[in-house]
């Protein structure tokens, strides 16, 4: 999810995403969530969650802690946008590792 934030908003906005991202770890079904910083954009900000299952990411977006969102919208730029990307199959490959 991409948030591009106020830069007057900037304190209170962190502050309500940490209370969503709380709320969105300890949901049934979420593996993790991360908040990253965008390094040439100070105002956006994209959070990525991982789920165990399609139907955990949709039970939360349906749910009352997904509606946060909708009270974030003063302290952002635009709506959120939300890109879901779904991994069939993931592997591990070390920095050591040569590829072929």
């Amino acid at each position: 999810m991409n948030l591009r934030v106020r830069d007057d908003k900037r304190s209170e906005a962190l502050s309500a995403i940490d209370g969503f991202i709380r709320r969105m770890r300890s949901w049934p079904g979420c593996l993790t969530c991360r908040l990253l910083a965008d390094a040439s954009d100070g105002e956006m900000l994209t959070l990525v969650s991982e789920w165990d299952s399609r139907e955990g990411l949709d039970g939360f977006i349906a749910s009352r802690e997904f509606l946060i969102l909708q009270g974030m919208r003063m302290v952002l730029r635009d709506d959120p946008q939300v890109i879901l990307d779904e991994i069939l199959l993931r592997s591990r490959m070390s920095l050591g590792t040569k590829v072929r």
